[in-house]
C-alpha cells in the first residue's frame, strides 16, 4: 500500500518544480511567467476541470456577472495557495474514502476516475448516485472542512480514482491568509 501511494505521489507532485532545487530558477523569473507556467502548463487539467469550482463572481461589480480571474491579486493569491498545498492522490476501486460520522480531514479533487455517494441501512451500503470524473469535478469534503462538519454520506470509489487532496490544516491556512471579502465569497460558495 505504502509502494503504490509513493509510487503514483512522486511522479506526480507537480508543485515541486517551484520547491526544493528548482527554487533556484523560479526566484529568477518574473511572477507573471511563474503564473503562467501554474495555469496554463503545469496546472492546466486541473483549473480547465474545477474551474467551475475555482471562479467566483465579485461582491458589487462595475459589470454584470464579474468574476475574479488570475489579474485579481487576491485571486492570483489564492490560486497560488492552493496550487501549492495540491498533493497527488490515487485510490484503488472499492476503497472508502469517507464513512457517515467521520471528520473530514482533508478536499478531494478528482480528476479520473468514478466514486459513488450513499448511505448505510441496517449494516448495508446503499449507492445513491454514481459520479465520472472526467467531466466538471466536484470537491468532496470542502464544505464538510470548510466548516467544521461530519460526514451525513458515505464516499466509495468504484473505479481506480487519481487526482488531487488539500490536507485540512493546509485548507484553513490557506483561507485565513486571504483577503477577508474573497475568503467571505469563497465560504458562501460552499453553503
Amino acid at each position: 500500500m505504502i509502494i503504490d501511494y509513493f509510487g503514483y505521489r512522486w511522479p506526480h507532485y507537480k508543485y515541486h518544480v517551484f520547491r526544493d532545487e528548482y527554487e533556484n530558477i523560479t526566484t529568477q523569473l518574473p511572477a507573471e511567467h511563474i503564473d503562467i507556467l501554474l495555469r496554463t502548463m503545469v496546472y492546466r487539467p486541473f483549473i480547465d476541470r474545477y474551474q467551475h469550482v475555482l471562479e467566483y463572481e465579485k461582491e458589487n461589480p462595475k459589470h454584470l456577472h464579474a468574476r475574479y480571474t488570475w489579474n485579481d491579486p487576491e485571486y492570483k493569491s489564492y490560486m497560488r495557495g492552493l496550487i501549492s498545498v495540491l498533493e497527488p492522490r490515487s485510490e484503488p476501486a472499492g476503497t472508502t474514502l469517507i464513512e457517515e460520522q467521520d471528520e473530514f480531514l482533508e478536499v478531494i479533487f478528482f480528476t479520473k476516475g468514478r466514486y459513488s455517494i450513499g448511505y448505510s441501512l441496517n449494516g448495508q451500503e446503499q449507492v445513491v448516485q454514481t459520479f465520472t470524473c472526467n467531466t466538471a469535478g466536484n470537491a468532496i469534503g470542502a464544505y464538510g472542512v470548510t466548516f467544521h462538519k461530519r460526514a451525513v454520506i458515505i464516499y466509495t470509489t468504484v473505479g481506480i480514482c487519481r487526482g488531487h487532496f488539500v490536507r485540512k490544516k493546509n485548507w484553513h491556512s490557506m483561507l485565513d491568509d486571504l483577503d477577508p471579502t474573497l475568503c467571505r465569497i469563497i465560504k458562501r460558495s460552499f453553503v
